[in-house]
């Protein structure tokens, strides 16, 4: 099974390339598929991924003669367009709609579009749409006359795991984004800064600085966001072995991806979350415990190679593509 990966580079959101590039690595290694990248400066960022240099007059069909693939991945429509803020001006090949191979869409930011954009999808002939987050599923399936399934993100094992060499804060830390979006852990914060309960990494943390915050303290706040997406830091935090400590919801998955006792919630009130915290610091045997189930779930559920091989089982049984 050949695969050609769109993807572009853009240096300001190359932090997250471990959510993303390192999947795509990790499905080229997979017996009987490869993977090959193409789009904006993708060369730029990633070469053993893109051995073709991007060309804006490049047809698929010109690509088809140096890489003879079977099925297209679309990963983000953002990432599509040479300013993926403004998403005016696409960059994907002008025959790409009149290509009859089949084509599914990673979609990562589907709550930020609006009805309108969702026509998008099915201008472009795509036949699968894989949503990163479960509130998505259900919206996509209201708006596309497009297949919609949930395809949760997943985290690379080898790089996001226990270091006990270091000796981890008996606090609890927060390393992330704390815009106005993400209501619940803004929240949180504000609370437990005011009891001296947690530590803000300031600044954008990226690579090992970011891996190494996540293996530095006991337990991380996470929490979804005001569209109640499912965030990627709950697998990054849970794999480096830390106690992940989110907010309480249906809405996002968080207990049909984990077990209940591989995690700790606050309500979204947060009337429980100086108690809840005070329990996570005074308790280690609750520290070790939890950690040990968190770990076992995301190495056998939801590690990059478990993704991968759900991907190629996806592809075989709704596309009919096989190895």
């Amino acid at each position: 099974m050949k695969i050609l990966w769109l993807y572009s580079y853009n240096k300001i959101n190359a932090y997250n390339s471990h959510l993303h590039v390192d999947f795509f690595r990790t499905l080229g290694k997979q017996e009987g598929t490869e993977v090959m990248g193409y789009g904006y400066r993708l060369e730029e960022g990633y070469p053993d991924l893109a051995p073709i240099t991007f060309n804006p007059n490049k047809t698929l069909e010109n690509i088809k003669k140096e890489f003879d693939f079977d099925l297209i991945i679309v990963n983000g429509r953002s990432r599509m367009f040479y300013n993926i803020l403004r998403n005016k001006s696409s960059w994907l090949p002008k025959d790409f709609n009149k290509c009859k191979i089949p084509k599914i869409m990673i979609a990562i930011d589907f709550h930020y579009e609006t009805e309108k954009q969702c026509s998008w999808y099915s201008e472009l002939g795509i036949d699968l749409i894989l949503q990163r987050h479960l509130i998505n599923m259900y919206k996509g399936e209201q708006r596309t006359n497009i297949k919609n399934m949930w395809f949760p993100f997943s985290v690379n094992t080898d790089i996001f795991k226990p270091d006990f060499n270091i000796k981890r804060n008996k606090k609890i830390g927060f390393v992330g984004s704390e815009f106005l979006v993400y209501i619940h852990r803004k929240k949180a914060i504000n609370i437990l800064q005011d009891n001296k309960l947690i530590e803000v990494s300031k600044g954008k943390m990226i690579g090992n600085d970011y891996i190494k915050n996540l293996q530095s303290y006991i337990s991380h706040l996470s929490g979804s966001s005001s569209y109640d997406i499912t965030p990627g830091k709950m697998f990054e935090i849970m794999a480096s072995g830390s106690l992940l400590f989110t907010n309480e919801s249906e809405k996002y998955g968080l207990r049909d991806l984990f077990p209940m006792d591989s995690f700790c919630t606050y309500k979204e009130d947060c009337s429980d979350i100086i108690e809840k915290a005070n329990m996570i610091i005074t308790n280690p045997n609750y520290i070790k415990q939890t950690t040990s189930k968190a770990l076992k779930c995301v190495r056998e559920r939801h590690s990059h190679e478990i993704r991968a091989k759900e991907l190629i089982q996806i592809i075989e049984n709704e596309l009919g593509v096989s190895k």
